[in-house]
């Protein structure tokens, strides 16, 4: 992210090192295995820069593992991702202690069937910090401070923290051709740690922990081998966490040409 509009920007010395290991028991049952390291040097913080506090001068170590496979004719896939983290944050002198879950189902319909479609859903878990203790709880997105999905840049607050939440999602699949793909999902967010006195991803001015709920609708067309075009438009309704919120809409259209 470019720091002209308050957005995050690197200025000290990061090192990112880890192993990574995938094992395949059966189609049914696959495993990762990985552990990140991350260093961070970074004294020089300014107040433009709208970063998370915790991702400067710390040292943190993730390890985690995923278990997915797929079954019944390949109608049915899964995904179970946890991980940890831990280590110290020498600016803020506070020990590193953090948690994520992912879990996500797809079902799909038989093949031949009308429209293709197929249904999922997801539940997603990132640690918030309680500012009560000594420890700092939220979870640190290591470097990726990008979208998950490409629509949701709405509900992240704090340009790229994906923190202190539960995220349930539940989305719809449709092929209404070989070359057109539609994808319309819904999610809702809700706080981990409500405490008033906590920031990150960003501050509850309201009385609840519903953060908000995001409508996305996406449509993918390819018209020949060399061009395709793509539409991606998302509806964000805060909720009670947000004391007078006001709806964000969110559009992306796209051309892709190959040659």
């Amino acid at each position: 992210f470019i720091n002209d509009q308050n957005r995050r920007l690197r200025v000290g010395d990061t090192l990112t090192a880890g192993i990574y290991w995938t094992h395949s028991v059966s189609e049914l049952l696959k495993f990762d295995l990985y552990y990140v390291f991350n260093d961070v040097d970074d004294d020089d913080l300014t107040n433009r820069i709208a970063s998370h506090p915790f991702d400067n001068n710390l040292s943190l170590h993730t390890v985690g593992t995923r278990i997915f496979g797929k079954a019944f004719e390949e109608q049915f896939d899964y995904s179970l991702e946890m991980a940890r983290q831990g280590g110290v944050n020498s600016l803020q002198h506070a020990d590193i202690e953090a948690y994520m879950l992912d879990g996500r189902v797809r079902v799909h319909a038989p093949k031949g069937m009308f429209l293709s479609p197929s249904l999922g859903f997801e539940y997603y878990y990132a640690s918030g910090d309680n500012p009560d203790t000594s420890k700092h709880e939220g979870w640190n997105t290591l470097l990726a401070e990008y979208p998950r999905y490409g629509e949701e840049l709405l509900p992240i607050m704090l340009n790229g923290v994906w923190s202190n939440m539960h995220f349930l999602r539940t989305d719809v699949g449709l092929v209404f051709s070989r070359d057109f793909k539609g994808n319309f999902a819904v999610g809702n967010l809700y706080a981990d740690d409500t405490d008033r006195d906590g920031l990150y991803p960003v501050a509850r001015t309201g009385g609840g922990s519903y953060m908000g709920t995001l409508l996305a609708l996406m449509l993918d067309y390819r018209y020949n081998e060399y061009l395709s075009f793509s539409a991606k438009m998302a509806k964000f309704s805060p909720g009670s966490y947000f004391a007078d919120g006001k709806e964000g809409y969110w559009c992306q259209l796209q051309v892709m040409a190959e040659f």
